[in-house]
């Protein structure tokens, strides 16, 4: 399938979650960067992990991982069963998701009980098929906790096993964006980055305690402090760690705000990279070794 099949699925359902345009930047990002390990949280209506999905398969090389619980099930049906006459009519410019609205989007949805709907995560893997992007993209059913800064480890969290077997090169979370979530984000997560690797968080640039808390954070980081909050209830090991991380890694906070007036709006992004004299990744580098 081509990128035109993807920008269908945005027409299509992107508006939900506001993430027509950032699935984009993903996309961009991706084929730039070039991130062999992405991990996702919070996995929405699929956008953002099919276009990265689509440039991995571009580049030739990479894997994502996007977790959910499928909590929202309920309610994305919802939006999907009263916008029926608009998707209708959409289906008929791009008949190849016909198939996934006719089998898996009831006219009146039922309240669902399961902790992991099959529904919904059936209706994901059943788009990244049609999209020809399903050996590139894993959807794990699971539930994140952001209520502790305890190590993220295979035992812990083992839907995430296949994750933590490498660095991670780039993270977007996507389902909490309050200063309390991004802050145990950073705590658990920075250990498990890559050298050089990017932090997304959703939403945190147009919600100003969180974009306060970043710019707060990022700062103390850069001066090779550890925010109280990073050590609480982590072991001298995790401590370790991340005193190395800071101490070797420089952190830049951008906000990226969309011109858009809505709840859903904008990314956060923090990039890490190491302390050096050249910037990265690494590439060729015009000037680092002639003479004046």
């Amino acid at each position: 399938m081509s990128i035109e099949d993807l920008l269908a699925w945005n027409k299509l359902t992107g508006e939900y979650y506001g993430s027509e345009d950032q699935s984009i930047f993903f996309y961009s990002y991706s084929k730039m960067q070039r991130p062999e390990i992405v991990l996702e949280l919070g996995s929405g209506l699929g956008h953002t992990a099919l276009w990265i999905a689509q440039a991995i398969k571009e580049n030739g090389s990479g894997h994502i991982w996007t977790v959910d619980n499928g909590a929202r099930w309920p309610e994305i049906l919802k939006y999907l069963a009263d916008s029926k006459s608009r998707t209708d009519d959409l289906l008929r410019s791009f008949p190849i998701f016909r198939e996934v609205f006719d089998t898996h989007v009831p006219a009146r949805p039922s309240p669902q009980d399961d902790e992991y709907p099959s529904d919904y995560f059936t209706w994901l893997e059943r788009v990244a098929v049609i999209l020809n992007l399903s050996p590139f993209v894993s959807f794990l059913p699971g539930t994140l906790s952001l209520t502790d800064t305890s190590a993220l480890t295979a035992e812990s969290d083992p839907f995430l096993a296949p994750v933590l077997e490498h660095p991670i090169d780039l993270l977007y979370a996507d389902f909490d964006h309050y200063p309390h979530a991004i802050l145990a984000v950073l705590a658990k997560y920075l250990p498990l980055m890559s050298e050089y690797s990017s932090i997304f968080v959703d939403s945190a640039s147009t919600y100003l305690p969180s974009y306060l808390t970043l710019e707060h954070t990022v700062d103390q980081l850069n001066r090779g402090k550890l925010p109280a909050i990073f050590l609480a209830g982590t072991t001298r090991v995790q401590q370790e760690r991340l005193a190395e991380i800071v101490a070797t890694r420089r952190f830049i906070h951008l906000a990226l705000p969309e011109r858009k007036d809505r709840n859903q709006n904008g990314l956060a992004w923090i990039r890490i990279e190491p302390v050096n004299i050249v910037p990265y990744p690494l590439t060729q580098m015009r000037g680092l070794f002639s003479t004046p």
